[in-house]
């Protein structure tokens, strides 16, 4: 636990990782459908839009709760803590099965014409928007939160700008990294690892500063990392593989 009059550097850097995390996987995300239905400027524009919306849904849902009492901000902790586990558990698992299904209705649609084109491209844009709308509320409700947390402490006024600043500057790191290095070298499904290692570390920042931080999940937190890292050394093959579904038809 940090000392109470020093600036929450911590909590700062928690903040960043998990908004950087989150918008690496609204570009996977996105990058995964143009893959598909090759409409760049269209999904681009309804996921950034999706997640600022998304950013604002957060910010105005956690703002209208009063997290004064003790058992108000062990809620909050929690609260934080199981949206960075989320996001950690959303570019391990549920990004990387949502990707292999949508490929499989790719693949049905070519193979045995079932699906009109127009219908695929409907419910794909649709899951990117949802998608893109989820990842921002994780964005936008960890400021709030954390602000709550501020105010029961001594740290200076300029925290609070920096929790607004961390929070749009990891969303922009984030974007820049997934479309300058992460998606050109790496490709989606080592770039999902990092994201999730990221954000993992976002999670474990936040339990060494905030002592009533729930830990049950952090085991499966280790289990995480350790997957993250054997694919970004050993995940080449599965980049190739996902390409050879996605095009070897």
């Amino acid at each position: 636990m940090r000392s109470e009059d020093s600036p929450p550097y911590g909590l700062i850097a928690s903040l960043w990782l998990s908004s950087a995390s989150a918008t690496m996987q609204l570009f996977a995300a996105t990058s995964f459908a143009i893959l598909i239905l090759d409409s760049k400027a269209f999904l681009y524009m309804a996921s950034l839009g999706a997640f600022v919306v998304g950013i604002g849904v957060g910010l105005g849902w956690e703002n209208k709760k009063k997290r004064t009492t003790q058992r108000e901000l062990r809620t909050g902790s929690h609260l934080l803590a199981n949206t960075q586990f989320s996001l950690s558990t959303g570019a391990t698992f549920g990004l990387p099965v949502a990707i292999l299904f949508w490929i499989g209705i790719d693949h049905a649609r070519k193979t045995y014409a079932w699906l009109p084109l127009q219908m695929e491209f409907i419910a794909l844009a649709l899951w990117v928007t949802l998608t893109s709308i989820w990842l921002g509320f994780c964005v936008g409700r960890q400021v709030p939160i954390l602000t709550s947390f501020l105010k029961k402490t001594n740290a200076p006024n300029e925290s609070y700008l920096f929790l607004f600043g961390s929070d749009f500057l990891g969303c922009f790191i984030g974007a820049l990294l997934f479309l300058v290095w992460l998606y050109p070298f790496y490709g989606l499904v080592r770039t999902l690892a990092i994201a999730s290692l990221v954000s993992a570390v976002g999670y474990f920042l936040t339990l060494l500063q905030l002592d009533d931080a729930p830990r049950k999940r952090f085991a499966v937190q280790v289990v995480y990392v350790t997957a993250a890292v054997w694919v970004i050394l050993k995940g080449a093959w599965l980049e190739n593989s996902l390409d050879n579904l996605l095009f070897g038809f």
